[in-house]
């Protein structure tokens, strides 16, 4: 990563593990308050609501935190982004686009895959048919009636092996950009999550039970772990190696 976006790099990949820390603290400090028996079933409540607009306090203030890194990065891959190039060159580049996207259209036209057409570009740094594609394969697409998101798929992969062949700062921050757009939606959905988990603490007390035994049998379950809350089992092979499974 570079230097002067450091900072703001690793404040956002932070992001959605330190929700879920706010998510397993607000769980962990519920179910010591439930069993507390010092307080009266009114005073219990009043203490977890309290618990619970602390977790979403604590959500909303990553969220701040999340933007502000987020725009930061913005402006940098923006401002890195821009190529300066003089009328000459423009009108070549544009002369070799249109070239590139005939070569690659027949291919298209005569059944070959997209993907290897992207492959021997990238392979060759071929960025010319890379742009092509990029520009002119949603419309030849569409008039082929190709789902929608066959062709976002598609696009993206373009856009990857673009970012990948491209030299210089600008290649970094193609690279960048398309990082971030999937770590601003890994965020969003951590904090649409935790917010979620946080009303539905509130309105279920079953859910706070099932929640703490996850919690416990992650932390304390030999070889046992919980994904998107599904308990797996990690068994152990005669190699010493582990092969996900599923608990029975």
């Amino acid at each position: 990563m570079p230097y002067d976006t450091m900072d703001a790099e690793l404040t956002l990949a932070a992001i959605s593990e330190k929700a879920g820390q706010i998510r397993r603290k607000l769980v962990r400090d519920l179910g010591t308050l439930k069993r507390d028996g010092r307080w009266s079933a009114e005073e219990k409540e009043r203490q977890a609501a309290s618990l619970r607009e602390e977790a979403r306090a604590q959500l909303d203030r990553l969220g701040i935190d999340a933007t502000k890194a987020r725009d930061e990065l913005s402006a940098w891959i923006d401002e890195k982004s821009v190529e300066v190039a003089d009328v000459q060159t423009q009108l070549l580049d544009e002369s070799r686009k249109q070239a590139a996207w005939e070569r690659a259209r027949k291919r298209l036209d005569l059944g070959d895959g997209l993907d290897s057409v992207i492959s021997e570009a990238k392979a060759k740094k071929d960025r010319a048919t890379l742009r092509a594609l990029a520009e002119e394969y949603d419309t030849w697409a569409r008039g082929r009636e190709v789902p929608p998101a066959t062709i976002r798929g598609a696009l993206d992969a373009v856009n990857r092996a673009m970012a990948e062949v491209t030299p210089g700062t600008a290649g970094v921050a193609q690279r960048m950009r398309l990082k971030l757009a999937e770590q601003s939606q890994e965020v969003s959905d951590a904090l649409t999550e935790g917010r979620a988990h946080i009303t539905a603490l509130g309105e279920s007390p079953a859910r706070l039970r099932r929640d703490e035994l996850m919690a416990d049998i992650e932390e304390n379950g030999s070889g046992i772990s919980i994904t998107k809350g599904v308990v797996e089992r990690r068994v152990p092979s005669r190699s010493g190696g582990d092969f996900g499974g599923q608990a029975a």
